[in-house]
């Protein structure tokens, strides 16, 4: 953000959950001179709590640096929002190369972030995208292709159980 911010681009962060990089997070911001442009919700427990601030944001930002396929990632593309985030992952699964940026590269994700504020016509078609991407992981969409994909695997095992249970006596 702050290098945003040196090249014109001021935007407002809205942190929601904890962990135990929050005090240091806090700490930096303050060093940057960045306290009046984030906000550190802390972590929810209501849903619609968490569905109120992605509600009222104009770009969701993941810049992990180690994720499985993440599923806050995948609740704000089913809001709607065009998404930036970290190459690693499943998030090349969800995400077209554009909107992706390499871990630990605070520089390119400034260049991308100014890129992507710029053109607001972008930022339309990618949340129309996201949110088709992620209607296609709700609830019980999976299930047939995981029958599917154990019924594969069972055959390739001749048959047998995946996982065989011994009893010691």
């Amino acid at each position: 953000m702050a290098l945003c911010a040196g090249r014109g681009l001021h935007l407002h962060a809205e942190f929601v959950g904890g962990g135990r990089e929050r005090p240091a997070l806090e700490t930096l911001c303050g060093s940057l001179g960045l306290q009046e442009a984030v906000t550190f919700h802390g972590h929810y427990t209501e849903p619609r709590s968490i569905r109120r601030v992605l509600d009222g944001a104009n770009l969701f930002v993941l810049p992990s640096r180690q994720e499985g396929l993440p599923r806050a990632l995948l609740e704000a593309m089913a809001r709607g929002l065009p998404c930036l985030a970290s190459s690693i992952g499943g998030i090349p699964e969800l995400l077209p190369g554009e909107w992706l940026v390499p871990p630990n590269d605070p520089v390119t994700l400034a260049d991308k972030l100014c890129a992507v504020c710029s053109d607001t016509s972008n930022l339309l078609s990618a949340a129309s995208r996201n949110y088709a991407v992620a209607y296609e992981f709700r609830d019980g969409s999976l299930d047939a292709l995981r029958d599917s994909f154990f019924r594969c695997a069972r055959e390739a095992a001749g048959g047998r159980p995946l996982v065989e249970s011994r009893v010691a006596s």
